[in-house]
């Protein structure tokens, strides 16, 4: 009889248990039930509450205007109208304008995207001209460039960008030095620093005077007025702290090295003593490890830094720290530069 007793409150407290446990769990889903509910009320009204929203927000924003109307002595009703009219009216002239914008933009974008193109291209090609004439090979760069003579003068500077047109001239200037032609080699240096000073871009500016400098170094006749243009440049790479110029140039500044003691500026005569310092004799043998020549192999090669992982078994982060450190031990900003300085240093 007891037993039975106990059973049957136990089995009493289990339900009562059971039950504010469910109580408990409803209520956890009470917020959950009301967005879903708030979120489908949204959803399938939106074609009654959008308009509504719509009418709402351009009522606040056409009250001001039909207060001024009123204040004009029109009537409310005529008020109303005239700015529903001036909305409408202002509304419609903007789609318009929007619509014949997006319409010459699509019918325009053909047009746009082979200009971007050929910019590009041409881009390239003065880039590998420049390097091309930089180290001598002049058939070459002169292939790619079509034709030196007149090349300053045929492009208008609308129809190219400054750096390009900077490459290409000296590219040009190079070419024609090269070739023994020093009057033309002289006037393409002149249109160049003119083009340069112009634009007003102190990084041409200074190139520009590198350039007129070595032209007329290798002049028989000029070579006593190459430090004037030489000094000039130097000068300006120093104050505006762009180094980076005098891989290309280091040649012509450790030739005049003793002529420019005294002439410079500070800064500049600090960049002086860093050539004589790092590029005084040739790049030591052991500068580079045999994985970063090998990296530089690869780069000679002509091949991408993804080609040169799989070559050498290494992710191309890899490869990439690896020609950092190239830059860095043979002071050269480009893979170009880094590959002929290798070269001139007899490492491959």
């Amino acid at each position: 009889m007891v037993k039975n007793s106990t059973d049957v409150l136990f089995s009493s407290v289990a339900k009562s248990g059971l039950r504010i446990g469910s109580a408990k769990s409803i209520e956890h889903l009470v917020p959950w039930v009301i967005a879903v509910i708030a979120i489908s009320f949204l959803y399938f009204g939106r074609a009654v509450l959008v308009p509504i929203t719509l009418a709402i927000l351009l009522s606040f924003l056409l009250a001001p205007i039909v207060s001024v109307l009123r204040k004009l002595k029109m009537g409310r009703h005529l008020s109303v109208i005239v700015a529903i009219l001036l909305a409408l009216g202002t509304i419609t002239i903007t789609s318009a304008v929007i619509i014949s914008q997006a319409g010459r933009l699509t019918k325009d974008a053909p047009a746009y995207a082979e200009g971007i193109a050929m910019h590009v291209n041409d881009a390239i090609t003065a880039l590998r001209a420049y390097y091309l004439a930089l180290t001598g090979r002049t058939h070459l760069s002169e292939s790619l460039l079509g034709a030196t003579k007149g090349v300053t003068d045929t492009q208008p500077r609308a129809t190219r960008f400054w750096r390009e047109r900077l490459l290409i001239g000296i590219a040009a200037a190079l070419n024609e030095s090269a070739h023994g032609h020093h009057a033309q080699a002289q006037a393409i240096a002149d249109a160049i620093l003119a083009d340069s000073q112009q634009d007003g871009r102190m990084v041409a500016v200074a190139e520009a005077h590198l350039v007129r400098a070595f032209v007329l170094a290798r002049c028989p006749t000029g070579q006593t007025q190459a430090l004037a243009p030489l000094v000039a440049g130097l000068n300006l790479i120093g104050m505006h702290a762009i180094p980076g110029l005098l891989h290309e140039w280091r040649e012509l500044v450790k030739d005049h090295a003793e002529a420019l003691r005294g002439l410079l500026d500070p800064a500049a005569h600090v960049l002086l003593e860093r050539i004589e310092r790092e590029w005084g004799g040739r790049v030591q043998k052991d500068l580079l490890s045999d994985r970063e020549v090998s990296v530089l192999r690869g780069v000679a090669a002509g091949l991408t830094n993804k080609h040169i992982s799989r070559e050498c078994g290494l992710s191309v982060n890899t490869i990439k720290f690896h020609l950092k450190q190239c830059f860095r031990k043979l002071d050269v900003q480009t893979r170009e530069g880094a590959v002929e300085t290798a070269r001139q240093a007899g490492l491959f």
